[in-house]
């Protein structure tokens, strides 16, 4: 699976990026029981303001995927905007409800999760 991610190139450093970023807005900065503290105090509100967070944050990251896809460095089947839910919704489950930290080597787990680039059919091998 390494081949794949090196045959991928752009789109893992562009992917490890965004998630590195969404990390830091979770955490404020190292913090993640601000984030959490302000969903219970605020109620829905607060959930409101993290889903549009979330929504503005998912954007460039399927956008990312979809360059991928059209550069060739990712299969046309890959479901973008269900990676990218994916990738979300595991950061926030482990940021903001197991108030765990995420390290570099889950964001590149998640990563590895993309599917290696389409190669030669048999017919075009050699």
């Amino acid at each position: 699976m390494l081949l794949g991610l090196a045959a991928v190139g752009m789109t893992v450093a562009y992917a490890l990026l965004w998630l590195r970023g969404l990390v830091r807005t979770l955490t404020l900065l190292g913090d993640p029981s601000v984030v959490t503290g302000a969903l219970t105090e605020r109620g829905e509100p607060g959930r409101a303001e993290l889903r549009d967070l979330l929504k503005a944050q998912a954007g460039p990251a399927a956008q990312l995927l979809r360059a991928g896809v059209a550069r060739g460095r990712l299969p046309r089947s890959v479901p973008v905007e269900a990676v990218v839910d994916s990738w979300v919704g595991y950061l926030v489950y482990r940021t903001v409800f197991l108030g765990q930290e995420t390290t570099e080597d889950d964001l590149l787990d998640l990563v590895r999760l993309l599917p290696p680039p389409p190669g030669p059919s048999a017919g075009e091998a050699g």
